[in-house]
């Protein structure tokens, strides 16, 4: 799963502001409902379990690698990451191409190329490629969806629902492709919706909403759908809340992973909605009128060994952006929360896991950083 570019967020503010005037004053984030009461669904609780109890989860630097990206083909923001059966990254940033390098990171070629014929995409896209190596773009302007085999030679394209918009794709072959739709009109009331496409039919199937979502934090927060090639299950979910859903490919619901609730307050000198780990009641009444912080979730992956793996990024006062990592394993049982991340995470690799490198003295200069990871049990 590619996570939406966290600075995204910041042309969205000047929506949410107009939208906050117009919403009903609850500083709770609504329920997220998928295919039925969520009251007769399964819930995998937020509770140590045993199995992890006498163990630590860490993270170990192993390597930056740093994309040798030609002049005339900047990433411009390095935003998306995958690799594909060759190992080679297949990377994507903001109104760029997308380029593919080796795994030492030169470059290799242009996946396609700007424009509206046949294999030709805007800057306005997303992409994954399945464990195959078969690269798919969905261009949101034209509502196409190309395949490209080996990440390279165009193969052919299908058009998507009319007025769908496409925040993020999870592909495992051409007739599993699944979408987090964004239709983000003020008038519909479920904007988001999970779809599943086969190539080989040309044909989308509708195949689980997420429902009930206050307009204002379509805005502000992303969506993530992720696969589980090996157990051949999909997580999905809206971060306004702060549930990933599970399922199978056929959309059969699993359960539901709980992080803890999210709740936001308006301060009231800035005119801004923020998110916070308390209830906004808790807070000493000297802190009215400041904004104090924000948290949002920005990165969704599943590896495939199971282990699910949630980025937040956290923002308080005048401190540092902190980001860090909460993990499940494959049976929805917490392992770790609050493990500290370098960057944003764009890919992971079985217990391999990829960050952003982003050189702000070198113009153009992104990268990826790689860490492996390991849980550490005592006996």
């Amino acid at each position: 799963m590619k996570q939406w570019p966290i600075h995204k967020t910041c042309v969205a503010v000047i929506l949410f502001l107009v939208l906050a005037s117009c919403r009903e004053n609850n500083p709770r984030n609504k329920s997220t409902r998928v295919n039925g009461d969520l009251d007769s669904q399964v819930t995998f609780e937020e509770r140590e379990f045993s199995t992890y109890e006498n163990c630590s989860f860490e993270l170990t630097f192993r390597d930056s690698i740093l994309f040798d990206t030609p002049s005339e083909l900047p990433i411009g923001y390095l935003s998306m990451v995958s690799q594909d059966a060759s190992n080679n990254f297949v990377v994507g940033g903001l109104g760029q191409h997308v380029l593919v390098f080796d795994s030492l990171g030169s470059f290799l070629w242009s996946a396609g190329q700007f424009g509206g014929g046949p294999g030709e995409y805007s800057s306005n896209y997303v992409f994954d490629t399945d464990p195959n190596g078969t690269l798919y773009i969905v261009d949101n302007v034209t509502r196409r969806i190309h395949q490209y085999a080996d990440s390279k030679e165009y193969v052919r394209s299908a058009a998507l629902p009319h007025k769908s918009s496409i925040r993020n794709i999870s592909a495992f072959g051409e007739n599993h492709i699944f979408l987090l739709n964004e239709d983000y009109r003020l008038r519909e009331l479920q904007p988001y919706s999970i779809l599943r496409f086969s190539l080989a039919e040309e044909r989308f199937i509708t195949w689980g909403k997420i429902d009930a979502i206050s307009i204002l934090q379509t805005f502000l927060q992303g969506g993530g759908v992720s696969i589980d090639p090996n157990r051949k299950k999909i997580y999905y979910g809206y971060m306004g809340d702060y549930l990933i859903h599970s399922a199978t490919f056929d959309g059969t619901h699993i359960g539901v992973l709980n992080s803890k609730p999210k709740y936001f307050v308006k301060a009231e000198k800035d005119l801004l909605l923020e998110y916070f780990d308390q209830d906004p009641s808790e807070f000493p009444q000297s802190v009215n009128g400041y904004s104090i912080g924000v948290s949002w979730v920005i990165a969704l992956e599943v590896s495939s060994t199971g282990f699910i793996f949630q980025q937040i990024l956290k923002k308080l006062d005048e401190d540092p952006v902190e980001m860090y990592l909460e993990v499940w394993d494959a049976d929805g049982r917490k392992v770790t929360s609050q493990v500290e991340t370098p960057d944003e995470l764009l890919h992971v690799d079985t217990n391999t896991l990829y960050f952003r490198i982003d050189l702000e003295e070198e113009n153009d200069r992104y990268g990826v950083a790689k860490y492996t990871s390991s849980l550490i049990c005592e006996s």
